[in-house]
């Protein structure tokens, strides 16, 4: 929910990083959501339900309230024993994903290159893996400059995983 949040707070700002960074943040949930519902994630992108089920204008608020009916979906499974079907986490989490993608869209960039950014900027952030000081005191400005640089071309990646 903080990330819906943060991504509502990128809208109101204007601030078009912050909106890049804050779709990958929430793409990082998506995964987790999916293998722990027993949920293919490929499910969520299967073109002929958008086709089939088009979406208003997304939004900032549309996008928590998705976001708090799955928090609140998950807080009845754990606290009350009270499940939904799989069926309705497929529709939350499909609509979601619509959100993102035109969100992303209305911004200029695709789902992946959110992804992407937000890779580089952990990898900004952990330069030799995850340690609980890096996660406290960030670098900021460093992690900022590295959301705002283009991203790399398919042939830059390669040559440097080559290198690597």
């Amino acid at each position: 929910m903080t990330e819906a949040v943060e991504l509502a707070e990128g809208f109101a700002s204007g601030d078009v990083t912050n909106v890049k960074e804050e779709i990958g943040d929430i793409l990082w949930y998506m995964p987790l959501m999916c293998r722990g519902l027993q949920i293919n994630l490929t499910d969520l992108f299967a073109s002929e339900e958008w086709e089939a089920n088009p979406i208003g204008i997304a939004t900032a608020d549309s996008v928590i309230q998705v976001c708090g009916k799955i928090l609140n979906a998950q807080k009845k499974a754990v606290a009350y024993e009270k499940y939904i079907a799989t069926g309705g986490y497929i529709n939350l989490l499909r609509t979601l994903a619509r959100m993102l993608v035109a969100i992303a869209e209305r911004y200029g960039f695709t789902l992946e290159q959110c992804a992407d950014a937000n890779i580089a900027k952990l990898r900004a952030r952990y330069p030799t893996g995850f340690s609980e000081v890096d996660a406290v005191f960030r670098n900021l400005s460093a992690e900022r400059k590295v959301l705002e640089s283009p991203p790399p071309t398919r042939s830059e990646e390669h040559t440097s995983e080559l290198q690597s």
